[in-house]
């Protein structure tokens, strides 16, 4: 029998617990940036260059024209907990801060080889020198205001930190985000950021976003960009911009959100943004959007996370439905699949009315931007589509209207879809559908997967007309159908319907995806012929909908040619 001696209790020497501190702040080399730039925004800085190489391993070098350190504090940011940021009472007043420089750069010079070069108002500038994270030299140099520093070397003295990074183009790729991030959500200062020599993102710092815009996804995208200005309460704020819906990305990558300036993570604000693009969008197709979200740094707690990329709010619920109230709001002035090519200019106005100078004060690098949408003066969704005289219909799939902008051309099926789908989240909010019962109750077998997947919210059915339980093994007997529905094929419209509830490999929560589906069942089909009257209801319906543009997929509903542009083609102007 072996006997295990238990170590005794130790303090750990200062060089590791330093490398352990710094697996937690300092992840890769997207990590190094994030810290340094949010150093250099904290030092009051309006430029910061980056310049990386070799993905960021060999080489980072950040430059900025912030306040800058005085020679005889040149060493003390490399102490652990030494800091210029915080009064003795921080946490009970909010952080108003982006990082504690005296966590960040002891935790780089840990696992790197770190100078530092910096000037102080009238000062020389001096640099200072660490490696393994101890002060290797200290010297008087010349350099112009601000500072400069040089990470080489990352993780070359932990090479298990080395075995899990990625590709130098990868790394290059996490540092483009980070980097991204700050172009957009801070306009109001200059960036250059360059790879291995290379030009890769430039920002003029002008304030304006739509400059920012440009520079990061060109000019003709950033005019495809609706701004605002939303004030849901004394409490929280949202400022920012979203892409029209022609404008997507497969990954979620292309949602900045920013909060009292900080660049963070948070999965239920990006479902926010989510959610005011549903039924918009196509599945599995995501907007571009820059937040800027402002709440009292008193209900905000930035220190949550080592390296400070997630917050947790005192009414998160507030924040949350300003997010989805203010995109769904800039969203409406979206044209019927035509481009925003217009300009709004003026000051920032928000919907309580008051200017930007008596909003909730903090620092807001949105304040200066101008063309912003005033969202409280927005005319309503069903004011945009004007009055269509019916013309005919193209192979049994398109209405052809006449408007006085020009001629309409409609997809049949997917504006009885969108006209389904919000008259059945109207019947929903209200009281639910109601039940038509069947003259021969109807047996009806699912594959085993699907029945494994939404049995325990097979009872939830219910509320959607559906009068369905268990009988045998996958196997449910239906008594009735919505109402409706009823002139559908109950059998068809129930297996529609379960196989609808599944997004994916989850349960949509919210059952949304049932809607959608019970939207599409009960539409008109493509290659069925309709009158006159019954083109004509349609559209008078399609007026009505809150969202007309767009099928609850996200395929348009309306496409439109206005009268220039018809007579361009046939050479009359």
């Amino acid at each position: 029998m072996i006997l295990t001696v238990r170590n005794k209790i130790q303090i750990l020497p200062d060089h590791i617990a330093l490398a352990i501190a710094a697996g937690e702040v300092v992840e890769r080399p997207a990590s190094v940036v994030k810290e340094l730039i949010e150093n250099s925004l904290d030092a009051g800085a309006h430029a910061i260059s980056i310049d990386i190489h070799g993905g960021g391993l060999d080489r980072i070098i950040i430059r900025d024209d912030g306040e800058g350190i005085p020679y005889d504090e040149i060493e003390l940011p490399f102490v652990r907990f030494a800091t210029s940021k915080m009064p003795s009472d921080f946490y009970w007043s909010g952080v108003t801060t982006l990082g504690f420089r005296g966590e960040a750069l002891p935790s780089i010079a840990a696992v790197a080889h770190v100078q530092m070069v910096s000037k102080f108002a009238d000062d020389i500038a001096s640099m200072v020198e660490v490696i393994d994270g101890g002060v290797a030299r200290k010297e008087r140099a010349g350099a112009p205001a601000g500072t400069a520093v040089i990470v080489s070397s990352l993780f070359k003295n932990v090479p298990a930190r080395l075995k899990f990074l990625k590709s130098a183009g990868v790394e290059t790729n996490y540092i483009t985000q980070i980097v991204t991030q700050y172009v957009l959500g801070r306009p109001d200062v200059r960036f250059t950021f360059n790879s291995d020599n290379k030009l890769k993102l430039t920002s003029p710092g002008t304030g304006a976003v739509l400059d920012a815009l440009r520079g990061v996804y060109g000019s003709e995208k950033a005019r495809q960009f609706f701004l605002f200005d939303y004030e849901e309460s004394e409490y929280v704020r949202v400022l920012g911009a979203v892409s029209d819906p022609a404008i997507t990305l497969g990954t979620r990558n292309g949602i900045t959100i920013m909060v009292n300036g900080r660049a963070i993570k948070n999965r239920n604000l990006q479902f926010a943004v989510e959610s005011a693009y549903q039924g918009i969008l196509k599945d599995r197709r995501y907007p571009i959007a820059i937040l800027n979200i402002v709440v009292p740094h008193s209900d905000l707690d930035v220190n949550v996370h080592p390296a400070k990329a997630e917050v947790k709010f005192v009414q998160q619920e507030s924040v949350f439905s300003a997010i989805k109230t203010s995109i769904r709001q800039a969203l409406m002035d979206v044209p019927i699949a035509v481009p925003f090519r217009g300009k709004l200019s003026g000051r920032i106005v928000n919907n309580s009315g008051k200017n930007s100078e008596d909003s909730i004060e903090t620092r807001l690098p949105f304040a200066h931007v101008e063309n912003v949408i005033d969202i409280e003066q927005q005319p309503a969704v069903k004011d945009r589509l004007p009055v269509l005289r019916v013309v005919g219909q193209i192979a049994s799939c398109y209405v052809v209207a006449e408007g006085y902008q020009g001629m309409y051309l409609i997809d049949q099926h997917a504006a009885h879809e969108r006209v389904w789908y919000e008259k059945l989240q109207r019947m929903m909010d209200a009281k639910g559908l109601e039940t038509q019962g069947l003259l021969e109750p109807v047996v009806v077998e699912i594959p085993e997967l699907i029945e494994q997947a939404i049995s325990p919210y097979v009872e939830s059915l219910e509320k959607y007309g559906f009068d369905c339980e268990p009988f045998g093994h996958n196997s449910y007997v239906l008594r009735g159908i919505p109402l409706v529905f009823a002139h559908l094929d109950p059998k068809d419209l129930f297996l529609s319907s379960v196989y609808g509830m599944r997004s994916g490999q989850v349960i949509d929560a919210d059952q949304d995806a049932l809607i959608k589906t019970l939207a599409c069942h009960g539409s008109v089909r493509a290659g069925q012929a309709l009158s006159v009257a019954e083109m004509q209801e349609l559209l008078r319906d399609l007026e009505s909908c809150d969202n007309f543009r767009t099928c609850p997929h996200g395929r348009p509903t309306v496409l439109s040619f206005d009268s220039t542009f018809i007579e361009h083609q046939f050479g009359r102007r």
